[in-house]
């Protein structure tokens, strides 16, 4: 089975063992394992702490709300290609409502 790494102070990174079985949240087939054992929580506060604390706080409020927005431009802008790669590997059809699309829209307000 596929041991999904967590992505930990700017890389990916293994837990020991396998904690528990990650489920697809459309049909719960097993996707792979995942795990926090003998991971380095020290290391994770001193990273949040002097590393990614910092780099949020020299942003202003407009400047996160446009990094989010890009990420949204962006998750939108390959929508339709994860939905072909859905239905194609897992025979999971994307719901048709247009919900997203109004977000998106408040969004670019």
């Amino acid at each position: 089975m596929n041991k999904i790494k967590n992505y930990i102070a700017g890389s990916w990174i293994e837990g020991d063992g396998e904690e528990l079985v990650a489920e697809n949240a459309i049909n719960g087939a097993a996707i792979g394992t995942v795990s926090s054992a003998g991971l380095d929580y020290a290391a994770m506060l001193d990273y949040g702490r002097f590393k990614g604390g910092p780099a949020l706080r020299k942003m202003t409020f407009q400047e996160r709300g446009r990094m989010l927005k890009a990420l949204a431009l962006h998750l939108m802008s390959i929508k339709q290609t994860v939905g072909l790669i859905l239905k194609v590997e897992l025979e999971i059809y994307l719901p048709t409502h247009r919900l997203e699309d109004n977000f998106l829209t408040f969004l670019m307000l």
